[in-house]
């Protein structure tokens, strides 16, 4: 009878603590199932999505949108300083025949700086054409004293008559330069870079305006002559080569500063002591956007 009664205990005794073990065990299962908060992600656009391009900043300046320094189109101004006068400073004495000679005298007054427009494109990786307009005043004066007779060397006295035309002008030049331009660095590597160029170039005279008088041996004068100085060649070719450096700031602002040599293949003014220059060097300094 008392072990009937310790095996009747026993049984539920056993059953409850087994289903608290059950409950127990259930109830770690539902904690270690529930999903961990998520972790905020930076979005990312969508795949195939183009991102935007923006300058990037660098030592030597803004790349442009497309990953270049050298864009591929490009505008800006120019100034020009000449090495030496447009219309150099000359003398020339020409006997035509025993009884006629002339005495020619020219100075110039021509400014050494000219300006102008400045334009280029990009065709490849390191080539370029480059294309510009210098303009320039140009001022110079003539005496031309022409004699007339001969002259009695045993005496102090010339007994040549003469007449002197002294006259003024001064005109317009415009310099069209059409250059290929081959860059030492791609287009797409940051930092200064050099370039060389050769090319053509055509040179037209324009506003050309002339004043002068007439003084005759007696002491005459006869003013004002104001029929403009007719020049030799009108438009005139020439040939090209130079070298440079490109410099890029902070803005984008590009620094160009270059030497040209030009040989003209003629003369815009060729007449007595007027000859002007053939042999042309100058330097340039252009600022391109």
């Amino acid at each position: 009878m008392k072990s009937l009664k310790y095996n009747s205990v026993r049984g539920p005794v056993l059953a409850l603590s087994m289903a608290l073990c059950l409950a127990n065990a259930a109830a770690a299962d539902d904690t270690d199932q529930q999903p961990a908060p998520a972790k905020s992600e930076p979005s990312t656009p969508a795949q195939g999505a183009e991102k935007p391009k923006a300058p990037v900043k660098s030592k030597s300046g803004l790349q442009a949108a497309d990953g270049s320094y050298v864009r591929r189109f490009s505008a800006g101004g120019s100034i020009s300083v000449f090495g030496f006068p447009i219309v150099p400073a000359k003398s020339k004495d020409v006997t035509i025949n025993t009884g006629l000679s002339v005495s020619s005298k020219t100075e110039s007054t021509s400014r050494l700086v000219g300006g102008g427009l400045n334009f280029q494109a990009t065709v490849t990786s390191h080539f370029a054409v480059n294309a510009g307009l210098i303009m320039r005043r140009v001022r110079f004066a003539t005496t031309d004293v022409t004699y007339y007779g001969t002259d009695d060397t045993t005496t102090t006295t010339d007994e040549r008559t003469k007449m002197t035309v002294e006259r003024g002008t001064r005109a317009t030049i415009l310099d069209y330069p059409i250059l290929v331009r081959y860059y030492t660095k791609n287009h797409r590597t940051a930092g200064r870079r050099w370039f060389y160029e050769a090319g053509g170039a055509f040179r037209q005279i324009t506003g050309i305006h002339s004043i002068g008088q007439t003084t005759q041996t007696d002491g005459t004068v006869d003013c004002c002559d104001e029929q403009p100085l007719k020049p030799t060649n009108r438009i005139i070719p020439g040939y090209v080569v130079g070298a440079g450096l490109q410099m890029i700031d902070e803005f984008g602002i590009r620094f160009v500063p270059e030497i040209r040599y030009t040989r003209w293949a003629r003369r815009t003014f060729d007449t007595q002591s007027t000859r002007m220059q053939t042999n042309q060097v100058e330097f340039v300094l252009s600022l391109t956007f």
